[in-house]
């Protein structure tokens, strides 16, 4: 409220009173001359009135009026310091207040964040930069408005990157991709840190077998710190393979060693031992012949009987192969009827053991 006075000059009580489209109320002695202005709620004019009546001894004084122009209010903003953030916490509101109790309004000058209303959406990590202002109304001026500033930090990530389940050389290569994920949903990089293998973005090739630790990393952006890497180990198998072998498993002995050969797809060594022993036989009797793969990438092994004739044995084994399999296999020489035949007349006491021998063949 804003007091009044009013005296006059006889020392007579001056009345106070208000004129018509005057924006407060007087209260108070008015007819006194004493009172208050009151209830000034908006800009306009107060139109303030004395009079004094005069009595039996003074004559009516001259009304004296005063106009007064009330003007809009100024206003003043109260916006506090703003704490730091990370990227990635919930968002926050906004407390700013004006001291004409008006609605304070606030906008993003700059940085990664975005406001509805007096509630603030972290965006990404910077400097953010906020304005707070309140423009105004039919009796308050519109208030200087005020910036306040705050850091947001990056936010971390964390890799998980389960266990590989094992493989074996020769399979096909492995894509990655769905196997490790990051909080943040930012691509996830491999690498092999060693072993046998590759990889092309997300795509291992196994080169052999072994084990390969894979690393998993993500070096993080603006919004991001760096992931602690995560490493995995890939158990990769050898590849078995069964080896062939070539050359007769039934051979006559003549003083040398007598050896077999086996061989793979693909090629590899192949190492061969006789009853357990790497040396070729020569003599007479029956080996146990086991080939064995010696690869860093492979395994596998394969077994076969080699046995080492006398002239005789090896001769009628020919013909006897010759004879089971329709003539498939080697034909038997003239030597070997002849040493056949020999051997077979001396058994049953006939000279023409020859003769004999080719009629069973013939006759099987």
């Amino acid at each position: 409220s804003v007091p009044v006075l009013a005296s006059s000059s006889s020392g007579l009580p001056v009345t106070l009173s208000l004129g018509a489209g005057s924006v407060a109320t007087l209260s108070g002695s008015v007819s006194s001359g004493s009172g208050s202005l009151d209830n000034v709620g908006q800009t306009g004019q107060v139109y303030l009135l004395a009079d004094q009546a005069g009595d039996t001894n003074y004559l009516p004084a001259s009304q004296v009026s005063m106009t007064i122009d009330v003007e809009k209010n100024n206003q003043t903003i109260t916006f506090g310091a703003l704490g730091s953030k990370t990227f990635g916490d919930s968002d926050f509101q906004l407390g700013a207040t004006a001291d004409s109790g008006l609605t304070v309004s606030y906008r993003v000058v700059s940085g990664p964040a975005t406001v509805l209303g007096n509630s603030v959406t972290l965006t990404g990590a910077g400097k953010v930069v906020l304005e707070a202002s309140q423009a105004g109304d039919l009796n308050n001026n519109p208030a200087a408005s005020v910036n306040q500033e705050f850091q947001v930090a990056q936010a971390s990530q964390t890799i998980t990157f389960g266990s590989l389940a094992g493989k074996t050389f020769g399979d096909a290569p492995l894509d990655l991709s769905s196997l490790a994920t990051i909080t943040s949903g930012l691509p996830v990089t491999f690498q092999v840190v060693s072993g046998p293998g590759t990889i092309s973005g997300t795509t291992l090739t196994m080169t052999g077998a072994g084990n390969i630790v894979i690393r998993a990393s993500q070096s993080g952006n603006t919004d991001y710190t760096a992931a602690a890497n995560v490493n995995q180990t890939l158990a990769v198998a050898k590849k078995s393979l069964t080896p062939v072998f070539a050359g007769m498993t039934s051979v006559s002995a003549d003083g040398t060693a007598k050896s077999l050969t086996a061989s793979t797809t693909p090629p590899v060594t192949i190492e061969i031992t006789y009853n357990g022993s790497s040396t070729a036989p020569s003599a007479i009797g029956s080996y146990a012949v086991t080939a064995t793969v010696n690869d860093p990438d492979y395994t596998g092994s394969a077994s076969t009987t080699l046995n080492i004739l006398d002239r005789v044995q090896a001769a009628a084994s020919k013909m006897q192969n010759y004879a089971a399999t329709d003539g498939a296999s080697a034909a038997p020489t003239a030597a070997d009827y002849t040493i056949v035949g020999a051997n077979l007349g001396g058994i049953i006491g006939n000279a023409n053991g020859l003769a004999l021998l080719n009629d069973i063949v013939a006759n099987k």
